[in-house]
């Protein structure tokens, strides 16, 4: 990665690369996070892991339960991460122009976010407008990704982008008070959520539209500003940092065996059903986890490791694509004449079919995603690449 990127760089968004002027936290001038890489890499294999299990046949049984659970574990780990990157991003850029910075901010979030989403699901629309379904959907909703009135009533074209819903809404109040502040920004967006699901509670969150902007699963961005927040303030703490984690392991592990409920089903959290159980559980775990990977800043050195990170720099195309190569890599190994892919042991066959569908995410990362991002970089700076800004964080979500 090269050693100083524009703010606006938007190439390599997954690559995060914290740019530190001389009265930041205590790190070097550039440092990169690789363990949160690493992060994105085991969260988006558990979720596919899941959405295989789910089409490969899994059954209803306790241990079925538990890996949905885990499984789903991938989303909070990701929204954490949101909530950690986004919020560093925003008191980075603590002296900047407001009315600026926040225009800034949606754009670049809006150009990494839409552009690839529109086109993956390119595949799976031309089947929708094939039948009937179609004519049950909002489009402004469909393509905006908006937390509209007819969502989840209506159904998504790829059912896991409602994850990009409470993606996109964390931005959009990131953003709002960005505009009125960027010196309090952070602070005034974890409040504001806060008190979004705290009047979620009294009001009732089962309805179109308020059960994503009132939903407790939002508490999860809250959790990675505040680990933002500290970062900011103390750097790098190696000790706290590996206390942490290992506190995140343990309640990964405690919280698996514990928690026979399966309080992760997507149907939950699109109703608002058991939500606070599951924020207290896993997305507790995934905090513990992820904060522990930020303070202790492991520098990442083995091949094993610099592999995961390149599955974590990809994680977005591997997760937009998972929809539809699950179901064709698991309808060609049915077909396919060998004994062990159609009737060997689950967990071989789940195996095979998880590496085809990362392998999948990672083409369209290379040659799709990759391309696409350094085209829009280019348009983008060729726009606003005059306009000074205070260096920011490069991510991605």
């Amino acid at each position: 990665m090269e050693q100083h990127r524009s703010a606006y760089s938007l190439a390599s968004p997954h690559r995060i690369s914290l740019s530190i002027n001389s009265s930041a936290m205590p790190l070097s001038k550039t440092h990169q996070i690789e363990g949160l890489q690493i992060c994105r890499a085991i969260a988006v294999s558990l979720v596919a892991a899941l959405h295989l299990m789910q089409v490969m046949g899994g059954s209803g049984s306790l241990s079925m339960v538990r890996f949905g659970n885990l499984g789903m574990f991938g989303v909070d780990i990701f929204f954490v991460i949101s909530g950690f990157i986004l919020g560093l991003t925003a008191l980075r850029a603590v002296s900047g122009e407001p009315r600026f910075e926040s225009l800034h901010f949606i754009a670049r979030r809006i150009l990494r976010i839409l552009p690839i989403y529109w086109i993956v699901i390119l595949f799976p629309l031309t089947r929708w407008l094939r039948s009937s379904e179609v004519s049950g959907f909002t489009f402004l909703d469909f393509w905006f990704l908006l937390p509209g009135l007819s969502y989840p009533r209506v159904h998504l074209i790829i059912g896991l982008a409602w994850t990009l819903i409470f993606e996109m809404f964390f931005y959009y109040v990131l953003t709002v008070f960005l505009r009125i502040t960027i010196r309090d920004a952070v602070r005034n967006t974890i409040a504001a959520l806060v008190l979004l699901v705290v009047v979620g509670e009294f009001l009732g969150i089962r309805r179109s539209g308020l059960v994503i902007v009132m939903n407790p699963i939002l508490l999860e961005f809250v959790m990675g500003n505040i680990t933002a927040l500290g970062f900011q303030r103390f750097g790098r703490q190696r000790s706290t940092g590996i206390a942490m984690l290992v506190a995140g392991v343990l309640a990964v592990g405690l919280v698996s065996f514990y928690v026979t409920t399966n309080v992760a089903l997507e149907q939950n959290v699109l109703v608002g059903v058991d939500m606070l159980p599951r924020v207290g559980t896993w997305g507790v775990a995934a905090w513990l986890l992820v904060s522990g990977v930020v303070f202790w800043g492991p520098q990442v050195r083995s091949r094993l490791g610099k592999m995961l990170v390149e599955v974590g720099n990809g994680s977005y195309s591997i997760y937009l694509t998972s929809a539809i190569s699950t179901e064709m890599i698991s309808r060609l190994m049915a077909r396919i004449p060998i004994g062990f892919l159609r009737s060997g042991p689950m967990i071989l066959r789940e195996g095979i079919a998880l590496v085809c569908v990362i392998l999948s995410g990672m083409v369209c990362f290379w040659f799709v995603e990759t391309p696409l991002l350094r085209w829009l970089n280019g348009r983008y700076k060729s726009i606003f690449g005059q306009r000074r800004v205070v260096p920011a964080p490069v991510i991605g979500v």
